[in-house]
């Protein structure tokens, strides 16, 4: 998944994967048993490993292979409500998790029922999603108090409600109860400090407050409408191609993308490494990775801060990462992006060039961009 540099398409963001873990989790049998390749906990595997490569449909037919095998298996009940949740068939997948609330047996069960229900919400965005889900979680609690996942939910129905405090609070206490999603709570604890830290403006940047990766669309979007990027080159006087233009056209995959006025804007700036691809196409779909976003961010520096001195600009201190090769053609713009603006942080000497770019990284990159600028 994280590797996968196009993002069209049914698009799962890994908290969507993580949870339908929950199905395995507690398990479809009272007691524990030999695992068996035609087994209700296989199937249930299978149709967790398939979610992960984004074949709904084909792990919907695992979970239904569970379900036969196990026909009081409420955890594949609680997998085909979610993977019908997934493509938006939502009066479907709301009564299958009536079902398997109905046929939870314990109260861990009827806990991580109610936990489907909050993931139905927050897919779903309908009005009152976010008072619904949080009286799912007052249930979740009620009947399981130490319910990691309930916690770890509820913070991320909070970050998309732009609650960033309470998603703070939330992903703490799924990080202190721990367990299997412990680890990725603290990713997301860590995610929505940079958040905080950032303050994003925008609603549009607000949104982007928990997405792990980000598309070239994305970035387009966050350098018009938080950095207003567009502004601060006219204000500054520096040159672009004038937007009534009559030489330029828009690519195909532009024309009747929902970003067309940004991605416009932001071709019309010439922003070296978000400009058209060598197809001819923009490629908002497209994933960005840390080092294109360093190239994109150095090329603004380099346009703005034309009083520093040339040393820095073309990355003339010796900095060694050992995972960027001298001759990366990137290598000054990391430079620049680190060790100078420190715009962009490394972590134990490695940058990780080909890792995709965070939402929160990009957030915190374009907030100590907007102090550097300034007014």
């Amino acid at each position: 998944m994280g590797s996968t540099r196009l993002a069209g398409g049914v698009r799962i963001e890994f908290w969507l994967i993580v949870c339908i873990s929950v199905l395995w989790l507690y398990g479809c049998a009272p007691t524990p048993r030999e695992f068996v390749l035609d087994s209700p906990e296989h199937r249930l595997t299978n149709g967790l490993r398939l979610l992960e490569l984004g074949r709904i449909e084909d792990a919907r037919y695992e979970f239904g292979e569970a379900l036969r095998l196990d026909p009081s298996c409420c955890a594949a009940l609680r997998g085909i409500a979610i993977s019908l949740g997934l493509e938006e068939r939502f009066e479907k997948a709301f009564e299958l998790m009536n079902q398997a609330k109905s046929c939870a047996k314990d109260p861990r069960d009827k806990s991580m029922a109610a936990v489907g229900f909050m993931r139905l919400n927050e897919l779903q965005k309908a009005n009152g999603w976010f008072k619904r889900t949080e009286k799912f979680f007052d249930e979740a609690l009620r009947y399981f108090p130490e319910n990691s996942y309930a916690y770890y939910y509820m913070g991320i129905a909070y970050g998309q409600a732009g609650l960033f405090p309470k998603a703070l609070w939330a992903f703490e206490e799924a990080a202190k109860i721990g367990g299997p999603i412990g680890e990725k709570a603290e990713q997301r604890l860590n995610s929505v400090k940079k958040v905080i830290q950032a303050k994003p403006v925008s609603t549009f940047a607000r949104n982007l407050a928990l997405k792990e990766v980000l598309t070239r669309g994305d970035v387009a979007v966050l350098f018009i409408r938080e950095l207003q990027l567009d502004k601060i080159y006219r204000k500054r006087g520096i040159p672009f191609l004038d937007e009534s233009n009559k030489g330029f056209s828009l690519p195909q995959d532009v024309s009747k993308h929902p970003y067309k006025k940004e991605i416009t804007k932001v071709l019309h700036l010439g922003i070296q490494g978000l400009t058209l691809l060598p197809g001819g196409g923009f490629g908002p779909n497209l994933q960005v990775t840390r080092s294109e976003f360093a190239t994109m961010i150095a090329d603004i520096l380099r346009n703005i801060r034309v009083k520093d001195s040339a040393e820095a600009f073309t990355g003339g201190r010796e900095v060694v990462f050992a995972d960027i090769s001298k001759k990366a053609v990137y290598r000054a713009d990391v430079i620049l992006c680190t060790v100078y603006f420190h715009l962009m942080e490394p972590e134990h000497g490695l940058f990780r060039p080909m890792d995709l770019i965070s939402g929160p990284d990009a957030l915190v990159a374009v907030a100590k961009l907007k102090n550097l600028i300034g007014p």
